[in-house]
């Protein structure tokens, strides 16, 4: 069955949902990953919001900066992902965290 094509106004209204969460959670949305980065590797998609790295909060993209460079060999992203909250690292698949995590 084909998928009907979505308008501009709706995908505009996705992605101003996907800002509205991250501010609300206090963390940044992910509008785009690098191929062969540490966040690709990790699994970090589209449209994810990360919450923090290394267990550092990361309300901004200057502390989501931060807090990758202060440990780049050994990296955790906690991420929300279509209502689910992840933990994601190097080589391992994602794990689920339980809702009270935040």
């Amino acid at each position: 069955m084909a998928q009907t094509p979505r308008t501009m106004s709706a995908v505009a209204a996705d992605l101003a949902h996907i800002e509205q969460v991250a501010k609300v959670l206090g963390g940044i949305p992910v509008w785009e990953v690098f191929p062969e980065s540490a966040a690709a590797d990790a699994g970090v998609r589209f449209g994810d919001i990360i919450l923090s790295v290394n267990g550092t909060a990361t309300p901004t993209f200057k502390a989501f900066l931060n807090a990758g460079a202060a440990h780049l060999s050994r990296l955790e992203f906690r991420v929300f992902r279509n209502g689910a909250l992840l933990s994601l690292s190097r080589g391992h698949g994602p794990r689920h965290l339980p809702a009270n995590w935040i």
